[in-house]
């Protein structure tokens, strides 16, 4: 298959950012599918939209394979990984929070929970480097123990070998180890396509 056009939409804050280039300061798209380092205003750059394309990759999951590649470079639709799980992974509802929460601080749980595991975690930590930011990721990781367990991604069950290996190196919280789209896209899950 070869993929001639290109539509691009939904993109009021999108931005050009060269190669070997940052956007910094800024926690730069939805709060939904953000990058763990755009969550905390770190250097966001290609690495932080790999993140961000595996939230959305998993949501169109479940459609045929001629629909994916159809789906993937047309649509806008920003959705989180829910044609798999009928769930929204990082939604937070109002309910779930104590008194004083932040919805953010639940976000960043469950993305830790599901995708940091220790060589991923050490590698958003350098990329963030003496970012106060660190302390929270830090916090974050450290609140997990028997009573409250990590939830690894690669342990869920009914999801594909293949999907999870995909999105885990879609999803990988070092952003310097996460797949290119060009590994993504020849990626064995995409073999079908």
């Amino acid at each position: 298959m070869v993929i001639e056009q290109v539509q691009l939409a939904d993109i009021e804050d999108a931005a050009y950012v060269p190669p070997g280039s940052n956007i910094i300061g800024g926690r730069v798209g939805n709060w939904m599918w953000r990058s763990p380092e755009a969550h905390v205003r770190g250097r966001v750059n290609k690495y932080s939209d790999i993140f961000s394309f595996g939230v959305v990759v998993g949501h169109q999951a479940c459609l045929p394979p001629p629909r994916i590649l159809e789906w993937l470079f047309t649509s806008a639709v920003m959705q989180c990984i829910y044609a798999v799980f009928k769930r929204l992974i990082f939604a937070v509802d109002e309910e779930e929070l104590a008194d004083g929460e932040e919805p953010l601080a639940v976000v960043l749980e469950r993305q830790i929970s599901y995708f940091a595991d220790k060589d991923g975690m050490n590698g958003l930590l350098k990329h963030l480097g003496d970012s106060p930011s660190c302390d929270v990721f830090e916090v974050i990781r450290d609140g997990f123990n028997e009573a409250n367990p990590c939830k690894p991604f690669s342990l869920w069950k009914g999801v594909g070998t293949d999907f999870k290996d995909l999105i885990g190196g879609l999803m990988n919280f070092d952003p310097t180890k996460r797949l290119t789209a060009h590994e993504a896209l020849a990626h064995r899950w995409f073999g079908d396509v």
